[in-house]
């Protein structure tokens, strides 16, 4: 399987991150779910590209592929203590309360074409867990 971490333009950068706050924890059909709904969307408009999902390190970690092509890296949630922690480790965003539970997972996107196919599986996924989601790249 091929895989592309690069910029468009052949250069390399850093991936966009994301993070996400659920009432639950995000899991490997969770995500399979959104993909799903994304590759209907996809198909609508003519698109239908061919997406993988492969798990890595026991589990520490998912992959979606999309034609080949690496668009989506979900890390393993993890329960979130409180309202303080969330914000320490955000300070920029603006979270008023918690989901109880909640938990944090991080995901990481490639400044690609194929990394606008992961933001999409991503706010997919936020939506259908009613969960909080930021994206940002890392400077």
């Amino acid at each position: 399987m091929r895989r592309r971490c690069a910029a468009a333009d052949g250069s390399s950068r850093m991936p966009r991150s994301s993070t996400l706050v659920s009432p639950e924890p995000v899991g490997a059909d969770a995500v399979a779910r959104a993909v799903a709904i994304v590759r209907d969307r996809l198909g609508a408009t003519g698109e239908s590209p061919d997406f993988v999902l492969q798990p890595l390190d026991a589990g520490a970690a998912l992959t979606v592929s999309a034609d080949g092509d690496l668009v989506l890296t979900v890390l393993r949630p993890r329960p979130l203590a409180g309202l303080a922690e969330a914000r320490r480790l955000r300070p920029g965003w603006k979270l008023d309360a918690l989901p109880t539970p909640a938990f944090w997972t991080d995901a990481y996107t490639p400044w690609t074409p194929g990394g606008l196919i992961g933001i999409a599986v991503l706010d997919t996924l936020a939506e259908s867990l009613g969960a909080r989601i930021d994206h940002d790249p890392l400077l």
